[in-house]
């Protein structure tokens, strides 16, 4: 069996995660977080994710946002019998998860919330269409509920319990 993510030996960034049989590689922003910090966080997620059957995410680049609003990568990780697609997706066993690759707007400054200036950034840059949500590294389960349960993003896949218990061993 092969894990879920693979760090590649040429670098300390190269990151794979397996998508159809193949690693999709990304690189890791180690500016802000430590490569422990990200493979807490994918741990905490994985965990959160098989115990509680919710939705989570696996951070795949995150940049410090406490004085503007950044915008991050994430894998969401979506158990299937909380997707709005059930009846065509759900496995025999009903233990498998959907992961969709996407981005976020964050910030960890409540301030950025009562301004217009970071809005009217976005706004210009994407539309209206793109919610900001407020990131506590020390408190990521919160993240997690912002997150949407659809399976959609820039790319999709379905994986097994197995395959998400491959993070612990990071």
């Amino acid at each position: 069996m092969l894990d879920l993510i693979k760090f590649f030996p040429e670098d300390e960034i190269t990151v794979g995660i397996l998508l159809d049989g193949e690693y999709e590689r990304f690189n890791l922003n180690l500016r802000d977080w430590a490569k422990k910090d990200y493979i807490a966080q994918w741990k905490h997620a994985a965990k959160y994710s098989l115990k509680n059957r919710e939705v989570s995410a696996f951070i795949k680049n995150y940049e410090n946002a406490q004085r503007h609003v950044k915008v991050i990568g994430i894998y969401t990780i979506i158990p299937e019998e909380d997707t709005i697609h059930k009846n065509d997706l759900i496995s025999e066993d009903g233990k498998d998860f959907f992961i969709t690759e996407s981005f976020v707007f964050i910030t960890e400054n409540e301030k950025t919330f009562i301004t217009n200036k970071s809005f009217k950034k976005i706004k210009k840059a994407y539309g209206r269409t793109f919610p900001i949500f407020y990131f506590d590294k020390n408190r990521i389960d919160k993240f997690y509920l912002y997150l949407s349960d659809r399976v959609e993003g820039v790319s999709s896949w379905k994986i097994t319990e197995k395959d998400l218990e491959s993070i612990l061993n990071l």
